[in-house]
């Protein structure tokens, strides 16, 4: 019985840090809010101006294999990206890990506002 406890504990010792370590590495557990959450906040903040001009972003002209061609091997090179034709999101491909910031910004500025809501974009 006692032989029983020990082996036990050991497996768990061991396997209680392992689940940890693999959870803080794939991703999973946010752990930077929880260290952040025992700072104080900063008390002498002060707002943006508000009288600032605009962020004003620039698209180059690149062949879509440098764009959308990333995303879909089988996407024409000779036609022109748009909100159309933009490749959806495949969520489990290395790549499009890597590069999800620039596909969810172009996608972002090819956004042509055509929803119900009637909102646009300049």
């Amino acid at each position: 019985m006692r032989k029983s406890i020990k082996r036990t504990l050991v497996a768990l010792s061991i396997c209680i840090p392992l689940v940890f370590v693999s959870l803080l590495l794939s991703g999973t557990v946010d752990y930077k809010s929880q260290i952040l959450s025992f700072f104080p906040q900063l008390n002498n903040v002060t707002a943006c101006r508000t009288a600032s001009l605009p962020l004003r972003v620039y698209m180059y002209d690149l062949p879509p294999r440098f764009n959308a061609g990333l995303l879909d091997a089988s996407f024409p090179e000779n036609t022109p990206v748009t909100a159309a034709n933009y490749p959806a999101w495949r969520w489990n491909d290395g790549l499009r890990r890597q590069h999800s910031v620039e596909y969810w910004m172009m996608a972002s500025l090819l956004y042509e506002g055509n929803d119900e809501s009637g909102l646009t974009r300049e």
